[in-house]
């Protein structure tokens, strides 16, 4: 065979080898002219599928075989576009995007009950505190004081300042309730430590309004912290062990209508830190608490629980250099019972009886002569609520007694040198 017709015959096939597929080759733009970046570019011919990305400068290339192509170009921030054409030869195609702009039906909210608000919240808020344990929190425990200081309403005196000011009044005027008892010292180290152990607390109700007599009243706000209602059903035991302090929480059922949760608390800040300042050559602090609460379902309707809270704070300075010894301790104790009854759907009644106690005692000795400063208050009290409902709307009444036992400052000195005697008492009681 000739040599020129084995040439020609060579590019013949040549030419039906290239003309079995194209090239399409495109360019994404925005309606604004803005170049579409990671553009997503399918192909779809001949039961075959291929994709494609757009590059920086929003140019997209590739070979596909002959045939009816459809091409469908997809970005999130634009609204898909879909054509179809016929391939037969090296295609460049312009292709511009619309923004995607979703429309949404309107909603419309009625409501054709007339008694649509049953109640008004005012400045009260409810937090449970499993929730609240993504918080980040200081020294590992939730402190529900130092949240409460960041709502509105409520200002921050310090990081190590554990008391609440709401709305220009001062720590004196919150009352604190802790399962329906008044707590008055709240804090311990200064309040870098939350007086109440978190894992004993199911949730703390905050009204900066403080407008419901049942809380005794007071100028400013009320905060209750509110204890675990249900009877475990099962052992568990749960806690942290932290840094300066550690805590555990156990839940024990007794049978399927009574249990207990029993709960404590210490640090060993002083083991830790050692002495706070150098020029004093032997000094410690500690504190340690402890939460009970016995449930017992006395019938379907009757719960009976009894709630019991112990805490004491020590804080020893010895100064040898003056011979001088000084003690400071501050404790509480609280111990209540209550009652609730289930008269019927829509009425349930409480009785509960309480008593507190918060003691601040100093001791000084130096040489022969002995300082005692001491203080206390206590208050026991009996309430009674029921809470029912007329046509779906609450209402609640009860009667209170509380007897308050005020001891603000009591000073006793002894071996004091004077022209009469050597020792000295001081009472101020109120009046």
């Amino acid at each position: 065979m000739p040599k020129s017709v084995i040439l020609l015959f060579l590019l013949c096939f040549t030419k039906i080898v290239a003309q079995s597929s194209v090239r399409i080759t495109g360019k994404i733009q925005s309606s604004e002219n803005e170049n579409v970046t990671h553009a997503t570019i399918s192909f779809d011919i001949n039961n075959q599928h291929y994709t494609t990305v757009s590059d920086t400068l929003g140019i997209f290339s590739k070979n596909i075989p002959l045939g009816f192509l459809t091409i469908k170009v997809e970005h999130l921030n634009f609204a898909p576009k879909t054509f179809s054409f016929q391939a037969v030869k090296d295609t460049a195609i312009t292709i511009v995007l619309e923004k995607d702009i979703s429309q949404l039906k309107e909603v419309v909210v009625s409501n054709d009950k007339k008694t649509g608000i049953k109640n008004l919240s005012g400045g009260k808020m409810s937090l449970n505190l499993k929730d609240l344990s993504s918080v980040p929190t200081i020294l590992g425990t939730t402190d529900i004081i130092k949240i409460l200081q960041l709502t509105p309403g409520v200002q921050n005196s310090g990081d190590a300042n554990g008391y609440l000011y709401v709305r220009g009044g001062d720590p004196g005027h919150n009352a604190i309730l802790y399962d329906g008892t008044p707590i008055y010292g709240m804090a311990h180290l200064l309040g870098i430590f939350p007086f109440y152990n978190t894992d004993h607390i199911k949730d703390v109700e905050f009204d900066k309004s403080s407008t419901n007599s049942k809380y005794g009243g007071r100028l400013s706000s009320t905060v209750l912290l509110n204890t675990n209602k249900e009877i475990p059903s099962a052992f568990s035991i749960q806690g942290n062990l932290g840094i300066l302090a550690s805590q555990v929480t156990l839940g024990v059922p007794f049978n399927d209508k009574n249990g207990i949760y029993i709960s404590g608390r210490k640090t060993y800040i002083d083991a830790i830190v050692g002495n706070v300042n150098g020029d004093i050559q032997d000094s410690q602090y500690g504190f340690s608490d402890a939460n009970v609460t016995f449930l017992s379902q006395i019938s379907k309707n009757n719960l009976f629980s009894i709630n019991a809270f112990v805490s004491g704070d020590d804080f020893e300075v010895n100064e040898e250099d003056f011979g001088m010894e000084t003690d400071l301790k501050w404790s509480n104790f609280t111990l209540s019972s209550s009652l609730s009854t289930a008269i019927s759907s829509k009425i349930n009644m409480s009785n509960a009886v309480y008593y507190s106690q918060y003691s601040n005692d100093l001791n000084m000795n130096q040489a022969t002569i002995q300082l005692g400063v001491s203080s206390s208050v206590k208050d026991f009290g009996f309430t009674n609520t029921i809470q029912y409902s007329i046509k779906n709307v609450p209402f609640e009444s009860g009667l209170q007694y509380a007897h308050h036992s005020l001891q603000p400052q009591k000073i006793n000195i002894d071996n004091l040198t004077t022209n009469n005697n050597n020792s000295f008492l001081y009472e101020m009681k109120p009046t």
